[in-house]
Parts: structure tokens; C-alpha cells; sequence
């Protein structure tokens, strides 16, 4: 079922908390309504807040569930991929000018009304993010906030990288984990110790997190020894690169 595909109204959520609540709900069906209703939580701004509802009735009864932490890590994963994509289109704020004979000194064009309209509605959604991730850290499942953890810490150093600044959202995420600054820098210390691990063969080689394209980096990520394999790939995962510089085209000579 896509939830994408369907019209919802509010009954549909009365139902989905009626089912939640009965005795004879069982991890399965935990699991295929979390999807569901994480989906629309995501998607459906409309009804974002009963899906969040629902969402928490099935983590506070089912979280202890390994299936259950494993699809609540897919989802922190897909979310933070949702944020990092969004941040990437969003436009930056033109800076105040002065103004000559009433008229802005601004030569860009006025911002159409439905690109304000979609960028307010990404700012809401990334919003929602913030919000969730926020409250299922708080849940305190060690698992799921190990890989959590490693998700938002990447996150936070990419947009880091690539704008030159701290978004609050996630530096308020990093910090429920302890001084955000430390912890960053870190996360970024082990990264760069880990690009020149020495492998079995005993030769040293450079795995790369960000200089090349996502189908480019080495495969050699699995040699990391503090985190597993499925968290460093989710820069893969979002495509996260930094961009190359050019290189300077050699003149032809003649012979």
C-alpha cells in the first residue's frame, strides 16, 4: 500500500487508533501501520499531526521489537534525506539593501508566489522532522539512537560544509548527545582518520566520504571500526558531495 495513492480523513485515523489500542495488535501489523502512517506523517501535511499520534501509540508499545528499531532507523535515515534535500533547495535570504527613490537597489527578480508557497511548505516539513527525530531520541532506545546519532552527526557536518553554517534544528538533535561541538568536531576527526585505514593486505588506502561522486567512493567503508556499514553508507544514500574543483584544461601543442 502507498499512502500516497489514497485519500485520507480523519476517521481513517480514529480507525488507525482503534486498532492500535486492541489487545489483539501484533508487532506485524505495528510494523505495517508505522509505515503507513510515517509516510503520511512526511507527505501529508494536512495530516501530519494524527499521524505523528500514531506513531508514537506503536513506538511506545512496540519499540522494544527489534523489526520494529530497525524500520524506526529506515526512517530516521529516510527523514534526515528528506531534510538535506530540502536544505539543498532552499534559496538564500537576500540580504536587506537600501533603497533609491522608494525603489529596492535589488537587481534579482521578485520570488513567484508559488515558489514561496512550495518553500514554506518545505520549511514546515523540515520542521516536522526536527520534531519527531527529537522526540524518538527522547524514547532512549539505544539502538535506534546509536544509528540516529551517526545519521544526524553527518547531516549536521554536510550542511555544515557545504553553507558555512549551523542549522539550529540539528545542532538542538546533536546536543541531546552531549556538547554538540565536541561531538562534531569529533565525528569529523574520525572521518578523516578513517579515509586512510591500513587494509588486511597491509596497504594503506583512501576511502573517500565526500570528495567523489556517490557512485565513485571506495567500496572500502567497511573497514570503519566505530560505526557499521549501513550508517557510513548513508551518504551514499543521500548523495552527499562536495563539489570538485575543475581542473585547468591543458593546451594542445602541436608536435
Amino acid at each position: 500500500m502507498n499512502p500516497q495513492n489514497y485519500i485520507f480523513n480523519i476517521f481513517d485515523f480514529e480507525f488507525f487508533g482503534s486498532i492500535v489500542r486492541h489487545s489483539k495488535f501484533s508487532t506485524y501489523n505495528a510494523l505495517q501501520l508505522f509505515y503507513i502512517v510515517a509516510d503520511i506523517y512526511l507527505n501529508n501535511m494536512a495530516f501530519s499531526k494524527p499521524a505523528h499520534r500514531i506513531m508514537m501509540e506503536i513506538l511506545n508499545n512496540h519499540l522494544h521489537n527489534e523489526s520494529v528499531q530497525d524500520a524506526v532507523s529506515k526512517f530516521v535515515k529516510a527523514s534526515l534525506a528528506m531534510f538535506f534535500s530540502s536544505e539543498k533547495q532552499k534559496k538564500p535570504k537576500e540580504k536587506p539593501l537600501p533603497k533609491y527613490n522608494n525603489k529596492s537597489a535589488s537587481l534579482l527578480k521578485p520570488v513567484p508566489a508559488h515558489e514561496t508557497e512550495k518553500e514554506t511548505l518545505n520549511a514546515q516539513k523540515r520542521s516536522l522532522v526536527i520534531e519527531i527525530l527529537k522526540e524518538i531520541i527522547t524514547m532512549n532506545n539505544p539502538v535506534v539512537n546509536d544509528k540516529a546519532k551517526t545519521y544526524i552527526l553527518y547531516t549536521h557536518l554536510q550542511l555544515k560544509l557545504k553553507y558555512e553554517d549551523e542549522h539550529k534544528g540539528l545542532v538542538m538533535l546533536v546536543s541531546m548527545f552531549g556538547d554538540p561541538v565536541e561531538l562534531t568536531n569529533k565525528f569529523e576527526r574520525d572521518l578523516k582518520d578513517q579515509t586512510k585505514e591500513p587494509s588486511p593486505d597491509g596497504v594503506t588506502r583512501s576511502v573517500d566520504l565526500g570528495n567523489k561522486p556517490a557512485g565513485e567512493r571506495d567500496s572500502g567503508l567497511g573497514v570503519h571500526k566505530s560505526q557499521d556499514l549501513e550508517a557510513l553508507n548513508f551518504l551514499r544514500d543521500i548523495e552527499i558531495t562536495r563539489k570538485k574543483k575543475a581542473k585547468p584544461k591543458q593546451k594542445m601543442t602541436k608536435a
